[in-house]
């Protein structure tokens, strides 16, 4: 999940993978230097949400993975043009699931 450009546009996005990859593609971003990104995986459901200030946390995907004894986690980037892009990750953590409903945007 993240950012990807489409028509030189900015718009969250995120891809799920499962044999085949899908990709599924939101809200045009403007010009946006910060977007926060949440991801909760609980029982085998993995929940995206993404957040512009920080505060709320709409959801971006919901989707189901198999159950496993360990996930491998981590902080991606990549380009199609094999060069000239810059990113910052100013904070990565692992926590314990968030026991929230899917209603719950805080």
């Amino acid at each position: 999940a993240g950012i990807g450009y489409f028509d030189d546009t900015p718009q969250l996005l995120s891809v799920l993978t499962l044999g085949r990859s899908d990709l599924a593609v939101g809200a045009p971003l403007g010009e946006r230097e910060e977007l926060w990104l949440r991801v909760t995986l609980t029982q085998g459901t993995l929940r995206v949400q993404a957040s512009l200030d920080g505060q709320r946390w709409p959801l971006l995907r919901l989707a189901s993975l198999p159950v496993a004894a360990e996930y491998r986690v981590g902080p991606v980037c990549g380009t199609p043009e094999r060069g000239g892009m810059e990113v910052a990750f100013s904070d990565f953590s692992l926590q314990a699931p968030l026991q929230r409903g899917l209603a719950d945007l805080s």
